[in-house]
C-alpha cells in the first residue's frame, strides 16, 4: 500500500492559522466611548480628561494642565480635590461675621512653589461639616501671585489700621527680614467677609506689624 506523507497537510494546516492569526490582528479597533473613569484619581493611578481641544478620543494627564489658571470662583473645596494641589497655609479668619464664617488658603502645584514660584490665594466660605467632622467651602474670590521667598511673601495677619474701629484680617504681601516685626509691605487687601472679597488698598505709610512667619528662639 502507498504511504501518503503528511508534511504537506501540517504545512497547509500552520498556513492557515497564520492567516487567521494575521486577521485578528488586522481588524479595526472599536471606537472609545469616550466616558471617563469613576476611579478617583491618586497618586499611584493617574486620572484623565478629555481634551477639550480635541474632537478625537485623545486625553491628557490631570497633572499636565495647570489648574492654577483655571477660575475657580463658585467651585467647592470638594470640586478641586481631585486636582491634587499642595496647600501652602491656611486658616478662618478672625473675628465674627453675619455673612458666615471664611477662611483664606493658598495652592500651588507643587511643594517647592510655596516659596518660589505661582501661587493661587482663595477667599473662600464654609458651607458644612461633614460626617467626619471635614470643613467643606465654596470659593468666593481668588488672586494669582507670584512668591520669591524671602523677598515677597503672602500671609494673613490682623491689623488695625487708621480708621478702623476694631481689628480686621488682610492679606498682605512682604519681605520676610525674620525679625518679629515687618517693615517691608508692598502690598495689602481688606478680607471682605461681606461682599466675599480681596479689595487691594493702597499700603499705609510706615506700616509696621507682627511677621506671621517669625518664631521666637528657633
Amino acid at each position: 500500500m502507498k504511504k501518503i506523507s503528511t508534511l504537506p497537510t501540517i504545512i497547509s494546516i500552520l498556513l492557515v492559522f497564520l492567516s487567521c492569526t494575521n486577521e485578528q490582528k488586522n481588524k479595526p479597533r472599536k471606537e472609545s466611548s469616550g466616558q471617563l473613569s469613576s476611579i478617583a484619581p491618586t497618586e499611584k493611578r493617574a486620572a484623565y480628561l478629555l481634551s477639550p481641544e480635541n474632537k478625537k478620543d485623545e486625553t491628557v494627564p490631570l497633572a499636565n494642565k495647570d489648574y492654577l489658571d483655571s477660575s475657580w470662583a463658585g467651585k467647592t473645596t470638594s470640586e478641586i480635590a481631585p486636582y491634587h494641589l499642595h496647600t501652602c497655609f491656611g486658616g478662618m479668619v478672625a473675628g465674627h461675621s453675619e455673612n458666615g464664617k471664611y477662611a483664606v488658603a493658598a495652592y500651588t502645584s507643587t511643594v517647592n512653589q510655596c516659596q518660589k514660584g505661582k501661587n493661587k490665594i482663595v477667599l473662600e466660605k464654609l458651607l458644612k461639616h461633614d460626617a467626619q467632622g471635614k470643613a467643606h467651602f465654596e470659593i468666593k474670590d481668588e488672586l494669582i501671585v507670584t512668591s520669591n521667598y524671602p523677598k515677597r511673601c503672602y500671609s494673613t495677619v490682623v491689623l488695625q489700621l487708621q480708621g478702623d474701629t476694631a481689628e480686621r484680617s488682610y492679606l498682605i504681601a512682604y519681605e520676610d527680614n525674620n525679625k518679629s516685626v515687618l517693615k517691608n509691605v508692598y502690598q495689602i487687601w481688606e478680607i471682605n467677609t461681606i461682599t466675599g472679597k480681596f479689595i487691594k488698598m493702597d499700603v499705609p505709610k510706615n506700616l509696621k506689624c507682627n511677621n506671621p512667619g517669625y518664631a521666637d528662639g528657633l
